[in-house]
């Protein structure tokens, strides 16, 4: 089934399993949508440099717009970089 649509910053759940990231995007005007998506970790990871090889594309994104979304993938990039020191810290 395809479900084309805008879900804004509030519609959405974002969470992670063993397999995968989880997201759950939800419009509730008139008619309800609820999306559920759960790609592999392999797939979500590729995403990011599928993007970077849209550099061309990329300058159609408001600067404002492209700074948050630079800081949320630093604010990202630590976390998973923190996390993995300290498991190897653990480790040992």
């Amino acid at each position: 089934k395809t479900t084309i649509g805008i879900f804004e910053r509030h519609s959405r759940h974002v969470g992670l399993d063993e397999k995968g990231v989880i997201i759950k995007l939800e419009h509730s005007g008139e008619e309800r949508k609820v999306v559920d998506v759960h790609p592999a970790y392999a797939l979500f990871r590729d995403m990011p440099h599928d993007l970077a090889a849209l550099k061309g594309d990329l300058t159609r994104i408001a600067e404002t717009e492209r700074r948050h979304f630079v800081d949320a993938l630093n604010d990202a990039a630590q976390a998973l970089g923190r996390d993995h020191h300290d498991a190897k810290e653990r480790q040992k």
